[in-house]
């Protein structure tokens, strides 16, 4: 009598699967991934357990946030800014006015409108008027905590590079600095 035994891989980056289950005359044997890239995770290779999803992640993938390590998609979804959001947290940040802004991201009046509210109802921005026409948008406190971390995250992505780029060659030269060497 000869048993067909098989190994089964199954691939998940869940942590709460266990690592080897044994099925009749079939062993399912787990592959660990990382939720953000999807590749396999060497055994020699640095992980985390996001705090947020309990997922496996790749260290390069995830950050500290909130004291707990949570992997990019968990810090995005927690802090829920997309990336045209993120291009004007970023503008704020470095104290670009709107009109530069919309000009260095290509952004349409109605897009960077649904942006800029969506930044203030997540309390990441603050409208504050002066006079009775007169607004300027300031980030928060906690904009300056979660900076930092959506910083490294969107940093990564070449669009959101190119626009920082854009930001200083859109802004204009005062007339005195054009004649400095």
């Amino acid at each position: 009598m000869s048993s067909n035994f098989k190994i089964r891989k199954i691939y998940s980056s869940d942590s709460k699967v266990p690592e080897e289950e044994l099925e009749g005359n079939e062993n399912k044997v787990v592959v660990k991934i990382c939720k953000v890239c999807k590749q396999p995770l060497a055994e020699t290779a640095s992980i985390i357990i996001c705090a947020g999803c309990g997922h496996y992640a790749h260290t390069e993938h995830s950050h500290m946030f909130q004291m707990a390590p949570h992997c990019n998609l968990c810090i995005i979804q927690i802090t829920k800014v997309d990336k045209r959001m993120f291009k004007v947290l970023c503008g704020l940040m470095l104290e670009f006015n709107e009109y530069v802004l919309k000009k260095a991201a290509r952004f349409s009046d109605m897009e960077f409108n649904e942006a800029k509210r969506q930044l203030i109802l997540s309390r990441l921005v603050e409208q504050k008027n002066y006079l009775l026409i007169l607004r300027k948008l300031r980030p928060t406190y906690t904009a300056h905590e979660v900076y930092p971390v959506l910083e490294e995250i969107y940093r990564q992505e070449p669009d959101v590079d190119a626009f920082i780029g854009n930001l200083f060659l859109v802004r204009k030269i005062p007339i005195i600095g054009r004649f400095l060497p």
